[in-house]
């Protein structure tokens, strides 16, 4: 039985690809920081799938701890064939060091610790989830943006590491997607992508072997549009 680690499992998104890959008779582990969510949803997938479900706190920022969490995953679950990466910060009450930490180093932390047991078992797959917000720097969002920027770069070389030990790496770049995460932002709501049909998306890019795709598509043009954009005019615009 395959099994299958979901980092950030509360996240809309990440209950949408938890219930895929239950479905098709997946072990999860479900990881995050809301213990009493994570406990319902391991309760439901299990009833609604009739599949194994273990579930742990997780803190992305808590660096230290990462090794010591990845080796509790390994003897509750015995091996480790695929990583969701759904963790991440938009909230701007947090420090920049915080989002920062929560949206990039933190990532690398743990998928270095994940990357190096797969690329020694030889197979498995990595999703990140990255954010449009990376294809350029926004006054409204800049250090999100940056550190989303960093993700995507990062994804990409593990993946071009990867490669040659037949795990793959898929980079997903979100745009705009109607969960808690955006409630209540400034957002154009008509652009806002289902949550449910986002997770599909994802599990159907990962099953064709896609390397990076842009989740709702039209987010690929729109930010074409914006990356063409002048400097010098582009600074004057508030977006």
């Amino acid at each position: 039985m395959k099994s299958i680690l979901i980092l950030g499992a509360s996240s809309s998104i990440s209950k949408a690809c938890a219930e895929i890959f239950a479905a098709r008779g997946y072990l999860l582990f479900l990881a995050g920081r809301n213990l009493l969510e994570l406990e319902c949803l391991s309760k439901d997938l299990q009833i609604r799938f009739k599949t194994q479900v273990y579930y742990s706190y997780f803190d992305i920022t808590a660096f230290v701890s990462h090794p010591d969490f990845f080796k509790k995953v390994l003897e509750t679950i015995g091996s480790l064939y695929g990583v969701l990466m759904a963790v991440g910060s938009l909230d701007k009450k947090y420090p920049h060091t915080e989002i920062i930490a929560a949206n990039f180093s933190g990532a690398v932390s743990i998928l270095d610790i994940c990357a190096d047991y797969l690329a020694s078992q030889k197979k498995g797959f990595i999703i990140g989830l990255s954010s449009v917000a990376g294809d350029r720097g926004r006054q409204s969002n800049y250090v999100y943006g940056a550190s989303k920027a960093a993700l995507t770069t990062y994804l990409q070389g593990l993946r071009n590491s990867l490669t040659s030990h037949q795990v793959h790496v898929l980079t997903v770049k979100l745009g705009l997607i109607d969960t808690k995460m955006t409630f209540g932002g400034s957002y154009p709501i008509f652009l806002a992508a289902n949550p449910e049909k986002t997770g599909l998306k994802i599990i159907k890019a990962l099953d064709k072997g896609k390397e990076s795709v842009y989740i709702p598509k039209i987010w690929r043009i729109i930010m074409l549009i914006i990356r063409l954009i002048p400097e010098k005019i582009f600074k004057y615009i508030k977006i």
